[in-house]
C-alpha cells in the first residue's frame, strides 16, 4: 500500500527536516494513519502492511527519539500551506494552553492562571506547563462554517525562575566550570 503520487509531492518537502530513515518511517506511518481504523502507532503499522517487516519500536522512535528539527518542520508545513492557500494573506492565530504536571523537579513547570477555570473575580492558578502555539487558520471547502487551526510552531513558556535555571544549565553544558 502506498500514497498517491500527488499527495507524496505535497509531503516530500518534509524530508528536508528529517534524516532519510526517519522520513521513510514517517511515510509508512502516514500511509497507515490514512487507512487505519485506530490512530495508534501499532494500528498505523498494521494498516500500512509492514507489521512483520521491521520491529515496531523503529516506528515509535519517529515520535520519541528521531533526529529532526521541529522548527524547520513547522516552517516547511507553513510553506506548504502558504502554497496551497495562495489566494491572499494566510491567517495566523497565537494561543497558549495549559498542561497540568505534578512534581517539583519537572523542568519548566510553574504556577499559571488557568483561563478555563478562572473568572474575573476568582483567578485559578494551576501547576504545570504553559505552551504557546502559533497556528495557521484553515477553512476546508467541505466545512465552510468551521475554521481549523493547524499548529506550526510552539514554545514552552518559562517564568523568570525557570528561565534563569535553564540558562545556568545551558552555561554549564556549553562552558563547564574550570577547576
Amino acid at each position: 500500500m502506498s500514497l498517491v503520487a500527488s499527495f507524496l509531492m505535497i509531503v516530500q518537502p518534509l524530508s528536508w527536516a528529517m534524516s532519510t530513515p526517519v522520513f521513510s518511517s514517517f511515510l509508512t506511518l502516514l500511509t497507515g494513519w490514512i487507512f487505519a481504523p485506530r490512530r495508534t502507532v501499532t494500528g498505523m503499522i498494521v494498516a500500512a502492511g509492514v507489521a512483520g517487516e521491521r520491529h515496531h519500536s523503529a516506528f515509535h522512535r519517529v515520535f520519541s527519539a528521531a533526529r529532526r528539527s521541529l522548527d524547520q518542520l513547522g516552517l516547511i508545513v507553513f510553506g506548504i500551506l502558504t502554497a496551497l492557500l495562495s489566494d491572499g494573506p494566510v491567517p495566523l492565530s497565537l494561543d497558549d494552553t495549559e498542561a497540568h504536571k505534578r512534581g517539583l523537579k519537572v523542568f519548566g513547570v510553574g504556577m499559571h492562571r488557568d483561563p478555563q477555570l478562572s473568572t474575573r473575580k476568582m483567578p485559578v492558578l494551576t501547576w504545570g506547563h504553559n505552551w504557546v502555539i502559533l497556528s495557521v487558520m484553515v477553512r476546508i471547502p467541505c466545512c465552510p462554517d468551521r475554521v481549523f487551526s493547524l499548529p506550526i510552531l510552539f514554545r514552552l513558556y518559562l517564568n523568570h525562575d525557570a528561565a534563569s535555571a535553564g540558562e545556568d544549565v545551558l552555561t554549564l553544558l556549553v562552558k563547564p566550570p574550570s577547576p
